[in-house]
Order: structure tokens, then sequence, then C-alpha cells
């Protein structure tokens, strides 16, 4: 069953190197999808379930990771790509980066981009302090230019793609049904004002 992905009707150009016009051309058609991108995922479940429902709940994390853990794929990666996390890296990595070979699946991707849109709407949806928005530097940032959840204490940010992308990798070492909703308290707990 393919997924389909975001396709904004723009040229994208990498995040880290996107101006601040672009930037907010991204977050401003990132927000007017947000709603439809949730839907998509919401129909595409239904097709294996109708238990996991989306309704921007902390408890309704518990059943998208759960079934997420289901769909979630890695593959080998290619020579080329091998030689492109190469390129240009200390030597003492080469070893690190032979070692590791595998890739999180094109779909798997996909809906991981859904899944922590989800994921930051579900914090926007249940915490008034916490909003959507963007930030253009450091350039080094995670998250850089994309739309990040904004309004935690000691102005963090957080880039809700790379928290699932993380939690995928925790997830190949130890499966755990609750990981995205402890993720979530875990992140209140640290950052959010009582």
């Amino acid at each position: 069953m393919d997924y389909e992905g975001i396709r904004p009707s723009f040229e994208l150009e990498y995040f880290s190197k996107m101006n601040k016009k672009q930037a907010m051309q991204y977050f401003e058609w990132f927000m007017e999808t947000k709603e439809e991108r949730f839907r998509i995922l919401q129909e595409y479940i239904f097709r294996d379930t109708d238990k996991v429902i989306l309704d921007k709940t902390p408890e309704s994390l518990i059943g998208l990771w759960e079934w997420f853990q289901t769909k979630i794929s890695w593959e080998e990666k290619t020579r080329e790509e091998i030689e492109l996390e190469l390129k240009g890296r200390p030597e003492w990595m080469t070893q690190i980066i032979l070692a590791d070979t595998k890739k999180i699946a094109d779909l798997t991707l996909k809906l991981a981009y859904d899944i922590g849109m989800y994921f930051g709407e579900v914090f926007v949806e249940n915490n008034s302090s916490l909003y959507w928005g963007i930030k253009t530097k450091p350039k080094a940032l995670n998250g850089v230019n994309q739309p990040n959840v904004l309004g935690f204490l000691g102005d963090v940010n957080m880039y809700a793609y790379g928290i699932v992308q993380v939690a995928i990798r925790k997830e190949h070492k130890e499966t755990k049904v609750t990981r995205l909703f402890d993720i979530y308290n875990t992140w209140l707990d640290m950052n959010v004002k009582n």
C-alpha cells in the first residue's frame, strides 16, 4: 500500500539553505495543509484498523505508535549513499559509517513526517502556551526553517519530525508501544509551565 507523502506546490530548497521568505512560504503551506495531512493519515490507518482515532488527545499517541510499529521498515543503503556519507568525514568515522548499512525506508519516512506533524499538534492542542512557528537561526539548529512547536520554557523549540525519527531508531533496538506518549509526557514535565 502506497502512502501519499507531502507535496508542496512550490520548489523545495534544503531547509538549512532557505532564506526567511522561503521558510515562511513553507511554514504557511504547512499550516494550511496540516489538517488535510491528518485526514490522509487517518484514512490510511483505517485501512488496517478502526481502533486508532486521531482526536489530538495525548492518549491517542499510544494507539498511533502501536499501529506505526507495524509500518516501520528498513532498507540497505546504496553504495552511493555510503560514499556520500563518507565524503568530508574524519578517518575515525569511516568504520562507524561502513557498519551502519541500514536506513529508514521511504514509506516509513513519509508516515513519520505526518506522525511528527500530528505529535506536534497534540502539544499545541493541549497546552495553551505552545504554538507552531519557525526558527531561522542558528543554521545548525535541528529543525531550522521548519515548523517547530514553540513556547516551551527557556525558548526551547521542538522539531517534532526529528523526535519521531529518533523514536524510530530507538524502536529498532527496543519495542515500546507507549514510546511517543512517554516522550510527550517527558517534554511536558521538563519544558512546559504548570
